[in-house]
This record gives C-alpha cells, structure tokens and sequence, in this order.
C-alpha cells in the first residue's frame, strides 16, 4: 500500500486495503470466527464499490451467502447501461 500512497494513488491505496480486508476475512473464516469474517468481507465490499469494482464485491457478497445482493449489483449494472 505504501507503494500507492507514495504515488498518490488513492485508487489503489483503496483496492489495496479492500483487498487486505477480503484476505483478512478468508483467514477469520478458515479460523471459523464468522463475526470477524463477516465484518472484514462487509469492509471489503464498501471498499470495492467506492471504486467501480462490482465484480470483487459481487465475490465477497456471494462468500457471505448474500446472493440476493448480488444480483441485485448485477441488475442495477445492467440497467445504466
């Protein structure tokens, strides 16, 4: 991340850290601490969408189980365009 802030990427510095939040959550869950990992992945996913990234917070709502709101990204995509 330090290699974005230097620079002055806040574009990456942002995928960066929704990208270690996602990593975080994978080991929450692997630890089979489900609060933890829904808290990171939920990070993640407000991180991803700040920036345009649909897809990766498609996969991190689909991890939690929440498909409804993936397809919910899905069609308001298809929809602008």
């Amino acid at each position: 991340m330090f290699c974005y802030k230097k620079a002055n990427d806040p574009r990456g510095m942002t995928h960066s850290q929704a990208c270690l939040h996602e990593q975080e959550g994978r080991s929450h869950r692997a630890a089979g601490d489900i609060e933890e990992f829904t808290a990171c992945y939920e990070k993640a996913i407000v991180l991803f969408l700040e920036i345009g990234l649909i897809a990766e917070a498609a996969m991190c709502y689909e991890g939690l189980g929440q498909f409804g709101k993936v397809a919910g990204l899905f069609s308001n995509r298809v929809e602008t365009e």
